[in-house]
């Protein structure tokens, strides 16, 4: 296990013990330590619900017999967040049953490549894991369809776009979201795994190819192979800055339960998608959490990018800080910047800053502007001159000056 540098607070150290599924014996008597000092509760659970791990802190203290030792009102609190957790997570597991039965009728082809398949491949149990919206990947060819189809089943497109926002939308981005009018549930109607400004091409018809299938709520759903739902996951992780413990708590039950999960050909995808440093960072985050070994295939080939171990580190020493205040600019910047730092080839580190230049702004932001077809152009150009102003500004206000 990666050390913690400066030691953490018990609540913390508490908190990652419960990050985990199983613990030893050593790691069963650590929490009851843990216990046994002042803790500040508020602090614990606000720090569970940000990382997303009420659930699995409750399941921890319950299972290791331990809740007993919590103060009534926490105790309370947290048993509160765990049962809504636990309720929302089989409401939309229902309805990701409903709609997959709905697009088989259809002949749409759909895999889920979040939610519940996750929680299922990392727990084999879908309490565990806590989410808010259901993600579904199509064939770009079968989009429009599977948007009807959604329609039919009462979502509503949460984003009004005209044809020509549409079609910038589905040239740049990577899903879009729909909402239930009967009862709010969100989904994000994928036809890639990445926005075009990550400058990451995941092959969906070689992953397509090799999906596999889970029984979920009685019935056998489609998944990403274990292989490369952990890249996916690592590329999440990373476009997201790894501001949330559960997405590497997930991919370490993955590895745990997966152990006959192919290595060599993960290491070789990543090279091969250019991902490898993004799948590093993403298995030294996963080696920092109590408990975890990773498999010997693994760890010499972690050795080889001591850039990876180092962005690992930033990412820890971020998680359990007071909520940043930085302007919106300045937490986009930090993004990009750590997207870029995550790659090893400095023609992605280009790509990703020409796109993000390029790209005209979401339909939904307040700087879009709906030009006439032939004048539509000039997005691509207000863009990189309001993007230079804005983080110049940043550049000089809190680095610079």
């Amino acid at each position: 296990m990666s050390a913690f540098n400066p030691p953490l607070k018990p609540e913390i150290e508490l908190l990652l013990l419960c990050a985990r599924r199983t613990r030893s014996p050593q790691q069963s008597s650590a929490m009851r330590g843990l216990l046994a000092l002042p803790m500040d509760w508020r602090f614990l659970l606000s720090m569970a619900n940000r990382h997303r791990l009420l659930t699995l802190l409750y399941a921890g203290l319950k299972s290791e017999s331990c809740l007993q030792f919590v103060p009534s009102t926490s105790r309370d609190a947290l048993h509160s967040a765990a049962r809504e957790s636990v309720g929302q997570t089989l409401a939309l597991t229902r309805e990701l049953v409903r709609i997959l039965q709905e697009f088989a009728c259809k002949g749409i082809p759909a895999i889920p490549c979040k939610g519940p398949v996750v929680g299922m491949l990392a727990y084999g149990d879908l309490s565990y894991r806590s989410f808010c919206d259901l993600d579904i990947l199509v064939p770009d060819s079968h989009f429009h369809i599977a948007q009807r189809v959604l329609g039919s089943l009462g979502y509503r497109a949460m984003l009004r776009l005209s044809a020509k926002q549409e079609e910038v939308y589905l040239n740049n981005e990577c899903a879009m979201p729909f909402r239930s009018d009967a009862n709010g549930h969100v989904v994000e109607l994928h036809w890639r795994l990445c926005e075009r400004n990550a400058s990451v091409r995941l092959p969906i018809s070689a992953f397509w190819q090799r999906a596999i299938s889970i029984p979920l709520l009685g019935m056998a759903v489609p998944s990403l192979a274990p292989e490369d739902l952990v890249l996916y996951l690592c590329v999440h992780g990373a476009k997201h800055r790894w501001e949330r413990i559960e997405w590497v708590a997930s991919i370490a039950e993955i590895v745990r339960r997966h152990s006959e999960l192919d290595w060599q050909a993960t290491f070789e995808r990543a090279d091969r998608y250019r991902v490898a440093r993004l799948l590093r960072v993403g298995l030294h985050l996963v080696a920092s959490l109590p408990g975890v070994e990773l498999p010997e295939p693994v760890r010499p080939r972690l050795d080889v990018d001591p850039g990876a171990r180092a962005l690992a580190e930033s990412v820890r020493e971020e998680w359990f800080v007071p909520a940043s205040t930085a302007t919106h600019y300045q937490r986009r910047a930090v993004r990009y910047m750590f997207m870029m730092r995550c790659r090893e080839h400095w023609a992605d580190r280009l790509r990703i800053l020409f796109y993000s230049a390029i790209r005209p702004p979401h339909p939904s932001a307040v700087e879009w502007i709906d030009l006439p077809p032939r004048l539509a152009f000039l997005n691509r150009i207000f863009r990189p001159v309001r993007l230079l102003g804005e983080y110049s500004a940043v550049a000089w206000k809190h680095y610079v000056r």
